[in-house]
């Protein structure tokens, strides 16, 4: 959905002092101005005088009429003269967001080994019964209710890897299961869902992960990058990430060392002396996302991914595709570490237990609703003194705990951030006012 405001002349009255210029501290009663030179919002004094000093944010106008955070109702110019502000026209633009769903044989075993539901040996000597929670539908059910949610919010793309198994377990054709469209509306937005929904449920679980292979036909789909949206992929695995045939690690050439993947050493021979080792290359394929503006997150399920170094090399790939599991609790599940920085330098999102799939799926729903609510795409630069209101209350640039706004490196993109984006998501028809 493509949203704007019209464009519209607003005049100020200087009478009223409102040129909405950065403050002079030497013109503010004491503790106004802040480090920034803007009006502190902290002690209710929120926009600055023509001398520029501050004064509170609601006055009465010489010749009638009030103004809240700088806007006039009515137009008019006062005696003294007017300076007129310019309303900025934007637009508000749906993410797209790709799913890359590992679904290689592993898929099949029990979500938790010890579940008295699941039979000895199910998933591997025949299949599990419906009353045992395996990998694979706890990964349906979370996938398929966040493309649900997201088809009205984003346009969805698919990955499915591996996507060819006859020679080796490890193929895939670097082509998307559910590509990218080049038209976001309601209607795209649905059919695309539908489409990843129905590829989910229809997909037969067989081979190995290929997860380097499926990163790189991401990165070559058409449509990845578009004007104004923002990309976010969604890698869903429960293993780690093995079948590169390029991995510079080889169980066979008595160098290099070999995490193998498939179980004791020596399965990791003959046509999987590379292939069978643990690629810890992947990350690379991040970083290469990022450069083009796309973001990866990791969600695993199952306790594969946790076994010798694997939980890194996953780990790596959310660090690397900066959307890394947080740690505000502490949290980074089994065997993690949280990082200084509020993120976990070891451990990823994870599908397994209730508070686990919470917390993930709402890192992922908070995501899109931040792009989609929070982000604005502005029709043209705005001037140094830009002015941001939500329900006529001035929104401060400065950080108060977040809550704020602020313009991204081009200058053309308005982000709001903390108790401002909460509003903007949960209150239907709520836009911001912006001019310069």
């Amino acid at each position: 959905m493509v949203r704007s405001s019209m464009i519209l002349v607003s005049v100020l009255f200087l009478s009223c002092g409102r040129t909405f210029v950065d403050c002079n501290p030497s013109n503010c009663p004491s503790g106004c101005c802040d480090a920034n030179n803007e009006c502190d919002p902290g002690i209710s004094i929120e926009v600055c005088r023509g001398d520029a000093g501050c004064q509170t944010k609601t006055v009465t106008c010489a010749g009638g009429g009030s103004a809240n955070g700088g806007g006039v109702s009515g137009g008019g110019v006062a005696s003294g003269g007017g300076a007129a502000l310019r309303e900025i026209s934007w637009t508000r633009n749906e993410p797209l967001v790709v799913f890359v769903v590992d679904k290689s044989g592993s898929m099949n075993l029990p979500l938790v080994p010890t579940d008295p539901t699941c039979p000895a040996t199910c998933g591997v000597a025949f299949s599990c019964p419906a009353a045992c929670t395996t990998r694979w539908s706890r990964v349906l059910d979370q996938v398929n209710s966040l493309s649900r949610s997201f088809s009205t919010k984003a346009l969805e793309g698919l990955v499915l890897f591996p996507d060819s198994v006859m020679i080796d377990a490890c193929g895939t054709s670097g082509t998307a299961t559910v590509p990218l469209g080049s038209s976001v509306t309601s209607t795209t937005m649905a059919t695309a869902a539908i489409a990843v929904q129905n590829a989910l449920n229809s997909a037969v679980r067989s081979g190995g992960s290929p997860t380097n292979s499926a990163l790189q036909t991401v990165s070559t789909m058409v449509n990845l990058v578009q004007t104004n949206r923002q990309t976010f992929v969604f890698l869903v695995t429960d293993g780690a990430p093995n079948c590169n045939a390029s991995n510079p690690e080889n169980a066979c050439n008595g160098g290099a060392t070999c995490e193998c993947t498939l179980g004791p050493a020596a399965l990791c021979s003959a046509a999987f002396c590379s292939k069978g080792c643990l690629d810890r290359t992947v990350n690379v394929v991040a970083s290469s996302l990022f450069v083009k503006g796309v973001r990866t997150m990791v969600f695993a399920v199952g306790n594969e991914f946790q076994m010798g170094t694997g939980l890194q090399a996953i780990t790596n790939i959310g660090l690397n595709g900066k959307l890394p599991r947080t740690c505000a609790t502490g949290n980074c599940g089994l065997n993690g570490r949280c990082a200084d920085a509020g993120i976990c330098s070891l451990g990823v999102n994870t599908l397994d237990t209730a508070n686990d799939r919470q917390e993930t799926v709402g890192a992922a729903t908070r995501l899109v609703n931040e792009s989609f609510k929070c982000r604005y795409s502005l029709v043209r630069n705005p001037g140094a003194n830009l002015q941001v209101t939500l329900s006529g209350m001035p929104v401060p640039k400065v950080v108060l705990g977040g809550n704020r706004w602020a313009m991204e490196s081009d200058n053309l993109h308005l982000v709001f951030g903390g108790d401002f984006c909460n509003q903007l998501i949960n209150t239907t028809g709520l836009d911001p006012l912006v001019k310069d």
